[in-house]
């Protein structure tokens, strides 16, 4: 089952494409837009790495992380999807430049994103740093709530689970 492209009102959600390495990592290569993400990346080389996992995650599950477009410039303005984990759950993830943060994009790609797979029998979870006050705020207005927290290898995070 393939999701992407996801629309919008302003947005729209795409597969990931090789020509796209430069615009991930403007995102995630970027110390403020990546401050509390824990996907950063440190070089172009690490980046097209990631960037090659995603593409084939999309191949082979159906879904991943997609490009957060404009519809009016196309312009890359950050990332959300999903990630598999070792269990039956999926879990959103979502960046948005520094640029371009507070203007409620991240929102409505997580609510899009989410809707799309739901229909689709998926459970999923998001695990946020609990200093990264904003994306909790998204997770949360999109449904999320917190059940537990974890120790993982990226720090202490909370676990949060779609309440749909």
């Amino acid at each position: 089952m393939v999701f992407a492209p996801l629309e919008t009102p302003r947005l729209i959600l795409r597969s990931l494409l090789q020509r796209d390495l430069n615009a991930v990592f403007h995102i995630l290569g970027d110390k403020k837009t990546t401050a509390n993400v824990s996907w950063k990346q440190s070089s172009i080389e690490t980046t097209a790495v990631w960037l090659d996992r995603r593409i084939q995650n999309e191949i082979e599950l159906g879904y991943s992380m997609w490009g957060m477009e404009r519809k009016h410039d196309k312009k890359l303005v950050g990332l959300c999807g999903f990630f598999p984990t070792n269990s039956d759950d999926i879990e959103l993830g979502y960046v948005v430049h520094a640029d371009y943060q507070n203007r409620g994009f991240a929102t409505e790609a997580a609510i899009a994103a989410t809707q799309a797979v739901m229909n689709s029998g998926f459970s999923i979870v998001a695990t946020i740093r609990p200093s990264n006050i904003t994306s909790l705020k998204v997770a949360e207005k999109i449904g999320f709530r917190t059940v537990c927290q974890i120790e993982y290898k990226r720090g202490l995070l909370l676990v949060l689970r779609s309440s749909q």
